[in-house]
C-alpha cells in the first residue's frame, strides 16, 4: 500500500474496521473505527503523503505515541497502539466527542474569565505534568486542545498532538527533536522557538498558553500579521495590544498574569507553568460572582385578567351589598327594640300587683327567726312560679309591716293615708 490520500469507508486497516473520517490536518488524517476484536471504538490517525522525508515523519509518528503514553494524565489524549501498515504510519487514539477550543472561540468569542479558569487550569496541569516527566510539548494552539464531551454532559479538556514534543532523553541517548527546522504554530509560537528550535524548555510551552489565555479573555490573537514573517516580527519584538484595552472590564491581576507569561525573555516568566496556574486561579476566585437578573415580570393578557377577575376578592362592598347590610341591621334593631319592650311592660305589670301598706323604718328592722326561715325559702318559691305571679309571691312571703316600701316616695303616701286614718 502506497500512501494513501484516503481511506474508504467500511474498509480494513489492520485490526480496524473504518467508520468514517472525522478529521484531516497537513500531516494526516484522522479516521473513526473499531477494533475488530474488541469492539472497541477509537480514531485511527494516519499519516499522509508529505515533502518531508518518510523516515522524520515516521519518527514524529512514534515520538508523538511514546509522548502521550509517558504522560499518563487525565486532560491528556490516551494513545493506545502505534505502528506501520504497508509502508504507512499510524497510531490509535481514544475516541472523544466534542469540539477543539478553536471552533468554541471562533462560535462565541471572548468568554467570561470563570469560562478561561475553567477550561485552561486543566489544561495547565496536564502540560505540568509533561514537564515533569521532561516532556516539552512546543505545539500547544487551541486547535491541539480537544473539548471532550463526556457521557453526563460535562467538559473534559484534552490536550492532543504531541507530535513534535521534545523529549529529554532516557537512558543516556540523544535529545529526540530536529535540528534547523522551525517546529510549531506561528501564530502560538515563543521568540526562542521562533529563532531556534534547539534549546527550548518548559517556558515555551508558557508563552504559547499565555497567547491562548489572552485570546480566550479577548477573543483576538496578540500577534498577527498578514505574512508569516511580519507575525514572527511582532513575537520577537513582543509588539501586542494589552489585554485590558481590548476588553476593558478585565482584572489588572489578570492582564499582569498574561503580560508576565508573554514576556521575551524566559526567565521573566513564570518559574513554572503551575506557578501559572496558582495565577490564574487566584485572578479567577477574586471575580464577583454574576449577579442574576430579576425575574421578568408577565406582561398582563386578556386571559389573565379575566381570571384574576375570577378570583379577587373585593376590597369594598358594591352598592347592593350595602343595601343588603343596612336591611339587615334595620331588622336587627327592631327585634332589639320589639324585646326591650316586652322587657318595659312586663316590669310595669309585675309592679302594679304589689301595693306599699306599710313604711319604711329609718333604723335597720330586726327579723324574727320566723321570718328569716321564710325569707329563705320565698326565693326559690318565687322562681318557680310564672313571671306575672312572682311579685305577689314575694309580697304574701314578707311578714305584715316588714320590708315594705322601699321607696321613700311611696312609703310617705302611705304615712299620709294612715293619718288621714
Amino acid at each position: 500500500m502506497d500512501h494513501p490520500v484516503e481511506i474508504a469507508e467500511g474498509s480494513m486497516f489492520g485490526r480496524y474496521r473504518v467508520v468514517r473520517q472525522i478529521g484531516r490536518g497537513g500531516m494526516g488524517a484522522v479516521y473513526e473505527a473499531v477494533h475488530s476484536d474488541l469492539e472497541k471504538r477509537v480514531a485511527l490517525k494516519v499519516l499522509l503523503p508529505s515533502s518531508a522525508p518518510q523516515a522524520e515523519v515516521v519518527a514524529r509518528f512514534e515520538r508523538e505515541a511514546r509522548a502521550a503514553a509517558r504522560v499518563r494524565h487525565p486532560n491528556v489524549v490516551d494513545v493506545s497502539d502505534v505502528g506501520v501498515e504497508a509502508g504507512v504510519a499510524w497510531l490509535v487514539m481514544e475516541h472523544l466527542e466534542g469540539e477543539d477550543l478553536s471552533r468554541l472561540l471562533r462560535r462565541e468569542g471572548a468568554l467570561p474569565l470563570a469560562r478561561v479558569a475553567e477550561l485552561m487550569l486543566p489544561v495547565l496541569g496536564a502540560v505540568e505534568a509533561a514537564h515533569s516527566l521532561g516532556v516539552v510539548h512546543r505545539d500547544l494552539k487551541p486547535e491541539n486542545i480537544f473539548l471532550a464531551r463526556m457521557g453526563d454532559g460535562t467538559i473534559l479538556p484534552k490536550v492532543l498532538d504531541f507530535g513534535i514534543s521534545k523529549m529529554a532523553p532516557t537512558g543516556g541517548g540523544p535529545a529526540l527533536t530536529s535540528t534547523g527546522i522551525m517546529m510549531g504554530t506561528p501564530c502560538y509560537m515563543s521568540p526562542e522557538q521562533a529563532q531556534s528550535s534547539r534549546g527550548v524548555d518548559g517556558r515555551s510551552d508558557q508563552f504559547s498558553l499565555g497567547v491562548i489565555l489572552y485570546e480566550c479573555a479577548t477573543g483576538r490573537r496578540p500577534f498577527e500579521g498578514e505574512t508569516f514573517f511580519s507575525i514572527l516580527t511582532a513575537i520577537v519584538e513582543g509588539r501586542y495590544v494589552r489585554p485590558r484595552e481590548l476588553c476593558p472590564g478585565l482584572p489588572e491581576r489578570f492582564e499582569a498574569m498574561v503580560v508576565r507569561a508573554l514576556e521575551r525573555s524566559p526567565d521573566a516568566r513564570f518559574p513554572s507553568v503551575a506557578a501559572l496556574a496558582e495565577e490564574l486561579r487566584a485572578c479567577s476566585s477574586e471575580v464577583p460572582a454574576p449577579v442574576p437578573a430579576p425575574a421578568p415580570v408577565p406582561v398582563p393578557t386578556m386571559a389573565m385578567a379575566a381570571t384574576m377577575a375570577a378570583v379577587a376578592i373585593p376590597l369594598a362592598p358594591s352598592g347592593e351589598e350595602r343595601r343588603r347590610g343596612q336591611r339587615v341591621g334595620l331588622l336587627l334593631l327592631a327585634a332589639m327594640l320589639l324585646v326591650l319592650t316586652g322587657a318595659v311592660a312586663l316590669t310595669r305589670r309585675g309592679g302594679a300587683a304589689v301595693e306599699p301598706t306599710g313604711t319604711t323604718a329609718a333604723t335597720p328592722t330586726r327579723v324574727s327567726p320566723e321570718d328569716a326561715g321564710a325569707a329563705a325559702v320565698a326565693p326559690g318559691a318565687a322562681a318557680a312560679l310564672p313571671v306575672e305571679e312572682a311579685p305577689a309571691a314575694l309580697s304574701e312571703a314578707m311578714p305584715p309591716g316588714r320590708g315594705r316600701g322601699h321607696g321613700h316616695g311611696r312609703g310617705h303616701r302611705g304615712r299620709r293615708r294612715h293619718d288621714d286614718d
